[in-house]
């Protein structure tokens, strides 16, 4: 069950959650990890980057466990910048930990540098 909350949001800018995506038959979906880069707004959607466990993709920077300021990443994984996500509160069903600040500047510059955002 989610704890989320209509008054205010348990989620801000650097947190690591999971969120449960249909895939495109809305059949189905998996979960998957996320860096929210912009707060929740009033109703409760945010903009997050995908992150990947695998890092052939283009347009990608890595994610360790040292990346972490607080809370645990099962493994290594890549933050895929150029691959940006509208998302709301009550699809997150686990968060995983915090970033540190010098890593969310990072991405959101190769966020900006990837999709062309001044």
């Amino acid at each position: 069950m989610n704890s989320y909350s209509t008054h205010s949001s348990r989620f801000d800018v650097g947190d690591v959650v999971q969120v449960f995506f249909p895939f495109s038959d809305g059949e189905a979906g998996k979960p998957r990890p996320v860096l929210i880069v912009l707060p929740p707004d009033a109703k409760q959607d945010f903009l997050a980057l995908a992150i990947t466990g695998s890092g052939h993709h283009d347009h990608t920077m890595p994610l360790v466990q040292q990346d972490m300021a607080s809370g645990h990443l099962s493994k290594a994984s890549f933050i895929r910048v150029d691959k940006l996500y509208t998302v709301n509160a009550l699809a997150v069903t686990q968060t995983f930990g915090k970033v540190k600040a010098p890593l969310l500047d990072k991405a959101r510059k190769q966020m900006c540098a990837a999709l062309g955002c001044r």
